[in-house]
């Protein structure tokens, strides 16, 4: 869809639903604060939900605000089912951190993010690709969230503890992250048998 169509049509939730997906950042995130735009809580953060149109040349977003939803005329509910269902469609990679950064390989760190790079730390709610990953690797995934738009898996075979991976998530806030980028300053745990909890 054009930039110039999503603008006229952005009142039309059937021209619209197609094109929401969810974004994970911290619940009192500064950058929707004053859009007034809504979120439903996740573990410690918050899943907020934008409108995307990618015209090929270009790509624009806007936040989900009360009134555009009560313009659309749905509910909380409505909204994240349907941005969760585009979320699986749009796709999210698991890649090698090596491949990621034009580095050697590493049999360890992988990077979790969607197909633009942008907002691709919702990929933590894809509990079916956090599964898949989790049974290659034979182990549960310990999830550091460099930033909202990407995430590092690590099996959580990795000899360390928990004091070891929230400096790693700390150091790598500090030196790379944008503050209106960070997620979180811990890790995560994906077990297999399907929870994910604050470590």
């Amino acid at each position: 869809m054009k930039i110039q169509e999503l603008i006229r049509d952005i009142t039309h939730w059937e021209m619209m639903k197609g094109m929401i997906y969810p974004c994970l950042a911290p619940r009192r995130w500064e950058k929707v604060r004053s859009l007034r735009a809504v979120s439903r809580k996740f573990l410690d953060l918050a899943i907020y939900y934008i409108v995307r149109a990618d015209d090929g040349d270009d790509m624009a977003s806007t936040y989900v605000n009360i009134p555009l939803m009560r313009t659309w005329g749905i509910d909380m509910d409505t909204l994240d089912a349907q941005a969760r269902e585009n979320a699986k469609k749009d796709g999210y990679t698991i890649r090698d951190i090596g491949e990621f950064i034009g580095a050697a390989p590493s049999t360890e760190m992988h990077v979790m993010t969607n197909r633009y790079g942008r907002y691709g730390a919702a990929g933590m709610l894809d509990e079916a690709m956090l599964a898949q990953f989790a049974d290659t690797k034979g182990a549960d995934i310990y999830i550091l969230p460099s930033c909202v738009h990407e995430l590092i898996l690590l099996p959580a075979t990795w000899i360390g503890d928990r004091q070891e991976l929230d400096e790693i998530v700390k150091d790598v806030n500090a030196c790379v992250v944008g503050p209106e980028d960070r997620l979180a300053d811990h890790a995560y745990r994906y077990e297999r048998s399907g929870d994910i909890r604050i470590i």
